[in-house]
Protein backbone atom coordinates (compact mmCIF):
# COMPACT_ATOMS: atom_id res chain seq x y z
CA UNK A 1 0.00 0.00 0.00
CA UNK A 2 1.29 3.69 -0.66
CA UNK A 3 1.61 6.38 1.38
CA UNK A 4 -1.08 9.03 1.65
CA UNK A 5 1.03 12.21 -0.51
CA UNK A 6 1.37 9.07 -2.94
CA UNK A 7 -1.77 7.74 -2.79
CA UNK A 8 -3.44 11.64 -3.45
CA UNK A 9 -1.32 11.73 -6.45
CA UNK A 10 -2.12 8.68 -7.94
CA UNK A 11 -6.10 9.68 -7.13
CA UNK A 12 -5.91 12.61 -9.52
CA UNK A 13 -4.36 10.28 -12.54
CA UNK A 14 -7.18 10.35 -15.26
CA UNK A 15 -7.30 6.44 -15.03
CA UNK A 16 -8.63 6.40 -12.05
CA UNK A 17 -11.09 9.02 -12.31
CA UNK A 18 -14.43 7.92 -10.40
CA UNK A 19 -12.74 5.19 -8.83
CA UNK A 20 -13.64 5.26 -4.47
CA UNK A 21 -10.33 5.77 -2.23
CA UNK A 22 -10.96 2.75 -0.46
CA UNK A 23 -10.87 0.77 -4.12
CA UNK A 24 -7.48 3.06 -4.81
CA UNK A 25 -5.58 2.50 -1.75
CA UNK A 26 -5.86 -1.38 -2.62
CA UNK A 27 -4.43 -0.96 -5.98
CA UNK A 28 -1.56 1.46 -5.35
CA UNK A 29 1.28 -0.40 -4.22
CA UNK A 30 4.89 1.63 -3.27
CA UNK A 31 6.80 -0.92 -5.63
CA UNK A 32 5.20 0.73 -8.16
CA UNK A 33 6.41 3.39 -7.87
CA UNK A 34 9.53 4.60 -9.93
CA UNK A 35 11.85 7.26 -10.32
CA UNK A 36 13.57 8.53 -13.94
CA UNK A 37 16.21 10.82 -14.56
CA UNK A 38 15.66 12.89 -17.83
CA UNK A 39 17.20 11.62 -20.87
CA UNK A 40 15.86 7.84 -19.34
CA UNK A 41 14.34 5.73 -22.53
CA UNK A 42 11.53 4.15 -20.76
CA UNK A 43 10.57 2.07 -24.07
CA UNK A 44 11.29 2.31 -27.97
CA UNK A 45 9.30 1.64 -31.15
CA UNK A 46 8.89 -2.21 -31.52
CA UNK A 47 9.61 -3.28 -27.99
CA UNK A 48 7.54 -5.49 -26.94
CA UNK A 49 4.34 -4.40 -24.36
CA UNK A 50 4.52 -4.78 -21.06
CA UNK A 51 3.38 -1.97 -19.16
CA UNK A 52 1.05 1.53 -18.70
CA UNK A 53 2.76 4.41 -17.26
CA UNK A 54 1.16 6.50 -14.96
CA UNK A 55 2.61 10.36 -14.19
CA UNK A 56 3.32 11.42 -10.91
CA UNK A 57 5.58 14.15 -11.59
CA UNK A 58 8.01 15.10 -14.72
CA UNK A 59 7.39 15.39 -18.07
CA UNK A 60 7.56 12.40 -20.93
CA UNK A 61 7.84 13.19 -24.36
CA UNK A 62 6.55 9.93 -26.73
CA UNK A 63 7.72 9.80 -30.53
CA UNK A 64 5.63 8.41 -32.70
CA UNK A 65 7.16 6.31 -35.53
CA UNK A 66 4.48 5.82 -38.11
CA UNK A 67 3.81 9.25 -38.35
CA UNK A 68 6.66 11.46 -36.52
CA UNK A 69 3.89 12.87 -34.35
CA UNK A 70 5.02 13.87 -30.86
CA UNK A 71 3.45 14.29 -27.89
CA UNK A 72 3.82 15.55 -24.67
CA UNK A 73 2.89 13.96 -20.72
CA UNK A 74 2.64 15.08 -17.53
CA UNK A 75 0.66 15.67 -14.44
CA UNK A 76 -2.34 13.47 -13.86
CA UNK A 77 -1.90 11.89 -17.48
CA UNK A 78 -1.21 7.52 -18.26
CA UNK A 79 0.54 6.41 -21.72
CA UNK A 80 1.80 3.23 -23.24
CA UNK A 81 -1.92 1.52 -22.68
CA UNK A 82 -3.05 1.86 -26.50
CA UNK A 83 -0.40 -1.02 -27.32
CA UNK A 84 -1.17 -3.26 -23.89
CA UNK A 85 -4.90 -2.60 -24.78
CA UNK A 86 -4.15 -3.92 -28.26
CA UNK A 87 -1.30 -6.48 -27.64
CA UNK A 88 0.88 -5.35 -30.13
CA UNK A 89 4.35 -3.89 -30.00
CA UNK A 90 4.90 -0.46 -29.02
CA UNK A 91 4.21 2.36 -31.81
CA UNK A 92 6.14 4.97 -29.80
CA UNK A 93 9.19 5.58 -27.55
CA UNK A 94 8.46 7.21 -24.58
CA UNK A 95 11.90 9.30 -22.90
CA UNK A 96 11.82 11.08 -20.11
CA UNK A 97 12.17 14.62 -20.43
CA UNK A 98 12.40 15.58 -17.36
CA UNK A 99 13.46 13.84 -13.97
CA UNK A 100 10.12 12.25 -13.49
CA UNK A 101 8.18 9.77 -10.73
CA UNK A 102 6.01 7.35 -12.98
CA UNK A 103 3.71 4.59 -11.64
CA UNK A 104 4.10 1.41 -13.27
CA UNK A 105 1.33 -1.34 -13.85
CA UNK A 106 2.38 -4.53 -15.86
CA UNK A 107 -0.02 -5.77 -17.93
CA UNK A 108 -1.61 -8.37 -15.61
CA UNK A 109 -1.86 -6.69 -13.12
CA UNK A 110 -4.15 -3.76 -15.53
CA UNK A 111 -6.04 -6.65 -16.24
CA UNK A 112 -6.94 -7.60 -12.87
CA UNK A 113 -7.57 -4.19 -12.13
CA UNK A 114 -10.21 -3.64 -14.97
CA UNK A 115 -11.83 -6.55 -13.70
CA UNK A 116 -12.16 -5.56 -10.80
CA UNK A 117 -13.19 -1.80 -11.28
CA UNK A 118 -15.29 -1.07 -14.22
CA UNK A 119 -14.73 2.23 -14.31
CA UNK A 120 -11.20 1.74 -14.89
CA UNK A 121 -12.02 0.16 -18.22
CA UNK A 122 -14.46 3.22 -18.78
CA UNK A 123 -11.90 5.59 -18.10
CA UNK A 124 -9.49 4.05 -20.81
CA UNK A 125 -12.60 4.07 -23.36
CA UNK A 126 -13.66 7.11 -23.24
CA UNK A 127 -9.62 9.02 -22.70
CA UNK A 128 -8.66 6.76 -25.82
CA UNK A 129 -11.82 6.93 -27.80
CA UNK A 130 -11.89 4.02 -28.15
CA UNK A 131 -14.90 1.88 -29.70
CA UNK A 132 -16.31 -1.20 -27.93
CA UNK A 133 -15.18 -3.21 -31.70
CA UNK A 134 -11.37 -1.88 -30.93
CA UNK A 135 -11.64 -2.72 -27.33
CA UNK A 136 -12.13 -6.03 -27.07
CA UNK A 137 -12.93 -8.16 -24.00
CA UNK A 138 -10.12 -10.36 -25.77
CA UNK A 139 -7.84 -8.29 -25.07
CA UNK A 140 -8.88 -6.94 -21.51
CA UNK A 141 -9.60 -10.23 -19.96
CA UNK A 142 -7.92 -13.12 -22.10
CA UNK A 143 -9.23 -15.42 -24.36
CA UNK A 144 -10.01 -17.73 -21.70
CA UNK A 145 -11.94 -15.63 -19.67
CA UNK A 146 -14.29 -14.65 -22.30
CA UNK A 147 -17.06 -17.38 -21.11
CA UNK A 148 -16.44 -15.96 -17.54
CA UNK A 149 -17.07 -12.30 -18.25
CA UNK A 150 -20.75 -12.23 -18.37
CA UNK A 151 -20.57 -9.38 -20.95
Amino acid sequence: MADNKQLQIAKSNKLFDGLQEDSLSRIIKNKNFITVNEGIILYSSGDNTSDVYLMIEGEVKLKFSENRKVEFKDLFDFFGEAEVLSNKNRISSAIANTNCLLYKINVDELKSIISKYPVIKNNLKRINSIGNNEFSENVIYGSEALGTAGS
